[in-house]
Order: structure tokens, then sequence, then C-alpha cells
């Protein structure tokens, strides 16, 4: 091959001064000239028509190489070693590439890409072992709830995580399922409500052990939006179930005057009462008849030791516990004139058989 010796800046200035110029002629005076290279072209040429010329005279085997490094992958801390290597085969083997600079480029950027796609992964395994942990959650196990959270502070399950232990500490509420959710969530979504309910506690906690079923309503009506509104209920209900139970067992315990405190506070309602057979129309009717105009007749039940019963009649007397019907019997008997007998208690009896006697006049 010839040399150009001092002619190549001549050469180089008419080949500038050309228009036009193929990249094939460019190529024929490369392999013509032996002291010429690419390089050389570089300012006399456009980089347009310099770009082709590197493309073209580049070695083979070092354009398949290149292009394996542009196509490798890079997902992987595996696929990013791969490259390196790649890289590093490169640099090594066309140290005059034109693509040498950008290949050492990148082979400075690779530990970065490593770093970064090996703190990816490990993201990646955390994020399943967290997923797998959330899924194996006791649910009803706040200790179990707890642990998770201080495993992982920054769960993606924080708001599920959050309405799970509030709804623990709310099956039975006391200060210290309050305290322990303020102590895991002191700016929880249901933080407010914790706090409220300590506020509340004393409270209801003095009601709930009075078990007085007036008290349990009357705090009811006024805690609309109580955090113990479920247990709130459910104890009202107990004890309305008890008291209802209690009037079919007992309704000698249950007068005219707490029979209208329970519907005045509207805990017992008529229908009901009629429902549970407690009362009937008629018997409701009767109850609401004014008492004011009757005697008072405990004021009549005095001892009176010169009363005597008349020659041919019978002694009778009624033993029994209170509320089991002696009255009740008495005032029946008062206005008994049957058959083959006389019984005249309003003659007889005194002011107490005529007060009974108004009573049952009355159908009360």
């Amino acid at each position: 091959m010839e040399t150009l010796n001092g002619n190549k800046p001549a050469l180089l200035n008419q080949i500038k001064n050309t228009t036009d110029i193929p990249v094939e002629k460019l190529v024929q005076l490369i392999n013509h000239y032996d002291d010429l290279t690419v390089e050389d072209f570089k300012g006399h040429i456009s980089d347009f028509l310099y770009n082709q010329l590197l493309d073209v005279c580049r070695d083979p085997n070092e354009k398949n190489l290149w292009k394996q490094i542009q196509n490798a992958p890079q997902n992987s801390p595996e696929e990013i070693q791969n490259l390196q290597k790649l890289l590093v085969q490169y640099t090594q083997m066309y140290p005059s590439s034109p693509m040498h600079s950008k290949a050492m480029s990148d082979l400075n950027s690779i530990p970065a890409k490593l770093q970064e796609s090996i703190r990816k992964r490990q993201k990646e395994l955390d994020a399943q072992r967290e997923q797998e942990d959330w899924l194996k959650l006791e649910r009803g196990n706040y200790l179990a709830q707890h642990n998770y959270k201080q495993k992982y502070p920054n769960s993606v399950h924080s708001d599920e995580l959050d309405n799970l232990m509030w709804k623990n500490s709310t099956i039975t509420i006391s200060m210290h399922s309050l305290n322990r959710y303020l102590s895991d969530w002191p700016d929880g979504k249901h933080s407010d409500e914790a706090r409220q309910a300590l506020n509340e506690i004393s409270e209801w906690e003095e009601v709930k052990h009075s078990r007085d079923i007036f008290k349990v309503d009357d705090y009811r009506d006024n805690h609309p939006y109580s955090v113990f509104k479920n247990e709130i209920d459910r104890l009202y209900y107990e004890l309305r179930d008890a008291e209802i139970r209690n009037m079919k067992a007992n309704p000698s315990e249950y007068d005219k005057d707490k029979i209208e405190k329970f519907m005045a506070a509207d805990i017992i309602k008529k229908w009901e009462l009629i429902d549970y057979k407690l009362i009937t129309e008629e018997s409701w009717d009767i109850l609401q008849t004014p008492r004011d105009a009757f005697p008072d007749i405990a004021a009549y039940q005095v001892e009176d030791p010169n009363l005597q019963a008349p020659e041919n009649c019978t002694d009778i007397f009624l033993f029994g516990t209170p509320g089991t019907g002696k009255t009740c019997l008495l005032m029946g008997l008062s206005g008994a004139n049957g058959k083959g007998y006389t019984l005249n208690m309003k003659v007889q009896g005194g002011p107490y058989a005529s007060a009974l006697q108004q009573y049952v006049q009355a159908g009360i």
C-alpha cells in the first residue's frame, strides 16, 4: 500500500472542498493509503458522512459484539453482570473502535446500575415476604397484628391493619384496649374515637355495672354515636328481655306507675305488652283509669280487736307472701253472693271491704 506522508493535508482539503463525495470513494482511499484512517476525515466531511464511514469501516466481529451490548437486557442483577462482561470484552478487544469511549462510559456506570438492581430485587423479595405474612396474619389476634406492624412499619396494608386493630380493640372496650391501640396508632384513623372513648369510659362503666335499664336507656339516648354503641345496645336489649321475662313470671311486681315508667321511657310499648299477653285492651283501658278518686287501701288495713264474726258464720283466714293475690281474692269475694250462701262484706267488713268494692265496681 502507498503512503501519503506530507500529502495527507492536501488530500483532506481537496475532499473537504468536494461536494457529494460518496462514502465508497472514501473507503477506497483508506484501503489505498496505509497512513490514512477513518479518524483523519473528522472535520473534513459532514458528521452524517463521517458516521456512515465509521459504520462501513467497522470490523464485522466488533459490530456484532456491539450489537449484543446494545440489545443486552438490564432487568436483573444477573443480566447487568452479563452486560458488564460484554463491555469488558469489547474494550479489551477493540481499543481503537469508534465506540470504545461509549463502551468505557457504559462500563463505568455498571456498579451504580448493579446496586440499583440489587435494591430493586431486595424490595421485590421484601414485598413478597410481607404479602405472605399478611395472608397468614391472624385476623382476631391483636398481638399478632402488633408484631406485624413492628416488622413492617411502612406496610402497604397500613390502612387495613389500622382498621383491623381498631376492630379488635372494640370487641371489648377497656382502658387497656384503648391505650394499647393509641400506643400503636397515636395518629391512626381511629385515634380520635379512641380518645373519645377514654373520656366516656368511666361514665359508661358506672352505668353498665348498675344494670339499671333506665340508666342504660338514658345513656343510650344521650350518646347515639358512642364508640360503646354495640355494647350499649347489647346490654340494653339483654336487660329489656330480662324485664319482660320477669313481668311474665312475677306480674304482681309491676304496678301501674312502674308500667307507665317503662312506657314513658319507650322501653316497652303497649302493643308489646299485648303481644306478650301481659295485658289486654280492656286491662289497658282500666290501667288508664285515674286513681286519685279511689281510697288508699293500705290506709284501711288496720287491726280491729272488737270486730267479731256474726253467729253461724265461718271465719276465713288468708295467708301468703305479698303479691300472691290475697287482696284480689277479697275483691272478688266482696261481690260474691251465691246460691246457698250470703256474703255481705260491705256491711260486715267495715271501711276496708267498702274500699275494696269501689275498686271492683270500677273493674280495677
